[in-house]
């Protein structure tokens, strides 16, 4: 449906949807085509200090790959695709029935002016023609790297990227406090709209600084890696009711700024290797069918610490205002008991007036953290010279951990209202944290063979 076009962007001014590369509107908008030349150098220096000690620096910048018509659904925007609500008249009513069946929006095809007009309920994901910026990433680190022996390293750095005008989705069609729908900016004679407007357009920037410590070795058949990151990753987080935030422009920095979601303060992690000294080429029983029989075994392991995710502390006495959103108030600083039912107290929260965001702040609270290890068990043998086999048993979460997620989140991607002052369950961490195995948190076994010829 796209051949020929490309993206679309609304027009305030005439409440049509222009749709670039049709009429006299050329294929770019003449947004696209902006800021196409890039400067992006790297460069990185290494320079080793007596035979023991070597230092590295690097920067580097990158442009922002994001594929637009990707974020956000925009490849399925309106006129292309439109959705259409019917209320009944009352709760007791229904909306339709099937003889009367929906009401069918204007056919806008075939797009011959480039202009579309758009109804006021319809939702439609725009771009800010005037101001689309091209974002960009810097990243930089400088390192410090000592032989402690032959085979066993350590290192210290210091890691750091920044990343300028990334993309966001932001919705234009907000709200004052105390207007609600009827104060919409694009609730206006002309527009009429109601309807959500997400623009795709910039808050601001992320940044993230930390110090990395790590040692690795081999040891004959031991080998040991161990790394540790004090981090901190800032940046602007797109308002929510689980999140909390505003929606006017002006109060970006002050209530939608703070850690990032998936910001880790502190990781410490470990691997461990060793291969038993049995078999051909080890120490013991190095020839003969013994040496098939109890040689080519391995244990790995990997142990994991690392401290919980951000959350907000959030309310919902209703600031009457679109696409904004409360958090709670922090009476004092919070008091973490760290029980399930209570993982902060909830005697220092209370919830805010009706017309106050709240002071809590974006993601200044912590979940819990994460203490995981798992082990592998690895037999390896061959069969006349071509095929090789591996046996393994993997065991994940050995010491059947429970990994508590943070309040109002889940192992999935929803999220539930225990971060909410004025929920029930307020501050109750009974979910389950999503560690990246498909919500499979308990103890489990697995068993695999692979082959190799």
């Amino acid at each position: 449906m796209r051949n020929g076009t490309g993206a679309e962007y609304y027009d305030q001014k005439t409440n049509n949807m222009v749709i670039c590369g049709i009429g006299s509107t050329p294929a770019s908008c003449n947004i696209f085509d902006k800021n196409q030349s890039h400067f992006v150098p790297r460069i990185g220096v290494a320079y080793r200090l007596g035979d023991r000690t070597v230092i590295r620096a690097g920067f580097g910048m990158s442009s922002d790959p994001t594929n637009i018509f990707g974020l956000s659904n925009r490849r399925i925007n309106f006129p292309y695709i439109e959705g259409v609500i019917q209320l009944p008249p009352n709760n007791m009513s229904y909306a339709i029935n099937l003889r009367q069946g929906i009401t069918v929006p204007p056919n806008p095809f075939p797009l011959t002016t480039g202009q579309v007009p758009v109804p006021g309920t319809a939702g439609l994901f725009d771009f800010n023609k005037a101001n689309f910026r091209r974002a960009y990433v810097e990243t930089y680190n400088f390192t410090v790297e000592e032989r402690i022996r032959a085979g066993w390293t350590a290192s210290v750095a210091y890691a750091g990227s920044q990343q300028k005008d990334p993309m966001s989705s932001l919705e234009e069609n907000w709200s004052p406090i105390g207007t609600g729908t009827a104060g919409l900016l694009l609730n206006n004679p002309i527009d009429q709209r109601i309807a959500s407007t997400p623009l795709l357009g910039t808050q601001g920037g992320t940044n993230y600084n930390a110090l990395q410590a790590r040692t690795q070795g081999r040891f004959s058949d031991l080998t040991l890696s161990a790394g540790y990151t004090w981090s901190k990753n800032l940046g602007f987080i797109t308002p929510s009711t689980v999140q909390g935030g505003a929606a006017m422009p002006w109060l970006y920095r002050t209530y939608n700024y703070g850690p990032v979601t998936t910001d880790i303060a502190s990781n410490f992690e470990a691997t461990v290797i060793y291969e038993l000294p049995f078999g051909k080429g080890k120490h013991w029983v190095g020839s003969g069918k013994a040496a098939n029989i109890i040689g080519g075994w391995q244990i790995s392991g990997l142990l994991s610490d690392y401290t919980g995710l951000p959350f907000s502390a959030v309310a919902n006495q209703n600031l009457n205002a679109n696409n904004s959103f409360q958090f709670a108030n922090c009476l004092g600083t919070p008091i973490k008991t760290g029980t399930v039912l209570n993982w902060y107290s909830p005697s220092t929260f209370a919830a805010p007036s009706a017309t106050a965001f709240g002071n809590c702040g974006q993601n200044t609270l912590r979940g819990p953290g994460i203490f995981n290890t798992d082990l592998s068990l690895t037999k390896r043998f061959a069969f006349r010279e071509r095929w090789n086999f591996a046996f393994v048993v993997d065991m994940f979460n050995v010491g059947n951990e429970v990994h508590h997620a943070r309040p109002g989140y889940t192992v999935q991607t929803g999220t539930t209202s225990a971060n909410n002052v004025q929920n029930s369950a307020f501050m109750n961490i009974t979910q389950i944290a999503n560690t990246g195995r498909d919500g499979l948190d308990q103890r489990t076994l697995r068993l695999s063979m692979k082959v190799t010829f």
